[in-house]
């Protein structure tokens, strides 16, 4: 096997929510590997930092300040992208909000409205804006960042469960006859900012739960890294995932495999 077929030289890829943790690895992973990449996202000074490091690398990058789930927000940054590099290859769905809901009788309508919009309408919004493109030039790769809690079910996240699960399969049975594939990746806790988050207002009990899901996270006394998603986000926007489409790759320790995971 030749190692070009991992190459993203000169291709082009958007990933959003690319400010921090997953998103921001794996848009510094692509230009490892020859990507020019554009950074959506809302924070533009985290942006811009993002942004100077995949140019050290030798790459081009763009930032667009956007909100995934205002639809106007996102045909500006896609027609943004396409006057800068005339065509868009990747689309990476990253960004995301995680709230902590409580039980589901208890969830507002508000923290649904957000998580929805962000997590599941914002995915759509930026694959629909993207798509057009992707169908002129009958080739493009959209890599959906789902999680494990989508597939599985977990209490007191009715919101967030939902906003991870849907759409990848939809979008891959569509598109598939333009060559474009859609899939998904579905980690299972990950260490970002987010995680850590999580950790200062749950403590201990959510690191404990995080640390204990499967054999393998006790095994090696961790849990994945944003890295690690990274590494399976350059494998699906590469030559080597083209005959893999509506699929969902979980990074999860094996996690799913089993319902004695804790």
């Amino acid at each position: 096997m030749n190692q070009e077929v991992f190459s993203l030289k000169d291709r082009v890829a958007i990933v959003t929510g690319a400010t921090s943790g997953i998103g921001k690895a794996i848009a510094i992973g692509f230009a490892g590997f020859g990507a020019d990449v554009v950074i959506a996202g809302r924070n533009l000074s985290k942006a811009k930092d993002v942004s100077e490091q995949i140019e050290n690398l030798g790459r081009k990058s763009l930032v667009v300040k956007t909100s995934v789930g205002n639809a106007d927000d996102v045909t500006r940054m896609v027609d943004t992208v396409i006057g800068r590099f005339a065509k868009i290859d990747i689309l990476v769905n990253s960004a995301g909000i995680s709230r902590i809901e409580g039980p589901s009788e208890d969830v507002s309508e508000q923290d649904w409205d957000d998580t929805i919009n962000t997590n599941l309408k914002g995915r759509f919004l930026c694959a629909k804006a993207v798509a057009p493109h992707m169908i002129s030039q009958r080739r493009g790769k959209i890599i959906n960042l789902a999680s494990i809690d989508g597939i599985i079910g977990v209490q007191k996240e009715a919101a967030y469960c939902t906003s991870k699960g849907g759409l990848t399969k939809t979008l891959a049975v569509e598109w598939a006859k333009y060559n474009i594939c859609v899939n998904a990746i579905a980690p299972s806790d990950v260490e970002t900012e987010m995680y850590h988050e999580w950790s200062s207002v749950i403590g201990e009990e959510y690191v404990t739960y995080a640390h204990n899901r499967t054999s393998l996270s006790r095994a090696r006394g961790t849990i994945p890294q944003p890295n690690d998603v990274a590494s399976a986000a350059l494998f699906l926007a590469s030559d080597a995932s083209d005959w893999i489409t509506g699929y969902i790759l979980c990074i999860d320790g094996g996690c799913t495999t089993s319902q004695n995971t804790h």
